[in-house]
């Protein structure tokens, strides 16, 4: 009795510490929300990098590299679903220019042509995940880094862009499922206008110079929880 029992745990013992099946190949399909960009709104915007909340959906291919390298090539597409209102104040910034007058920055808005709540980005991403070798009990961990382009969907332009992510899942055998945070950098064209003035003194008034518009561009992105579901192609090691 004893010895079947002892070969019981040792096999459990085993089992535990056994390295799971690596799909080397695979592809996901995923579903996020999160804060999208400002400039891909309907609003007016306020030079805020984030309009509100949206949706984020994806597809995704996967080739992992032993033992823990990990290479993605990433498609999704977002919309912004509940952005906030206009801001009231567009708030000017004042740099002084030397001979005692001030220009007044002041952001106007976003390009036209970028008002839609609608996007869509493509990157290739690289990254370390949890080795193939490592014990049942770990659970898999994955932190990447990529670059790509976004477009919105009124305008033809390609941005390009950044992009971090990290998450933790479960292992194992066919689908797996994944918890993953990212965080996309990207700019947007924008419309500023410049006032040049001289600031009042004890004699004279305030007075303006001259007032004109300009493009700058802005920084924005996208901050989304994302629930990746993983699927196997092709043959499973053991």
């Amino acid at each position: 009795m004893r010895r079947a029992a002892r070969l019981a745990i040792a096999v459990a013992l085993v089992a535990t510490a056994r390295p799971l099946a690596a799909q080397r190949l695979a592809w996901d399909v995923s579903a996020g929300v999160g804060a999208m960009p400002d400039a891909f709104s309907a609003r007016c915007g306020a030079g805020g990098r984030s309009s509100g909340g949206g949706f984020l959906l994806g597809v995704a291919g996967r080739w992992r590299l032993p033992p823990l390298v990990v290479l993605e090539a990433d498609l999704s597409t977002g919309i912004s679903t509940f952005a906030k209102g206009c801001d009231a104040v567009l708030r000017a910034r004042a740099t002084p220019l030397g001979d005692g007058r001030v220009a007044e920055r002041e952001f106007v808005g976003y390009a036209v042509e970028t008002r839609d709540p609608a996007f869509w980005a493509a990157s290739l991403r690289a990254g370390v995940e949890t080795p193939e070798g490592a014990p049942r009990r770990v659970p898999l961990l994955r932190a990447t880094a990529g670059a790509g382009l976004v477009r919105n969907a009124a305008k033809p332009q390609l941005e390009p862009l950044v992009v971090l992510a990290g998450g933790v899942g479960t292992r194992g055998r066919g689908a797996r499922v994944m918890l993953e945070g990212e965080w996309t950098y990207f700019r947007a064209d924008a419309r500023e206008r410049l006032t040049v003035v001289r600031p009042a003194t004890a004699t004279t008034p305030r007075s303006v110079e001259s007032t004109s518009e300009g493009a700058i561009r802005l920084p924005q992105g996208w901050t989304v929880a994302r629930l990746r579901v993983e699927f196997p192609i092709g043959a499973r090691r053991r």
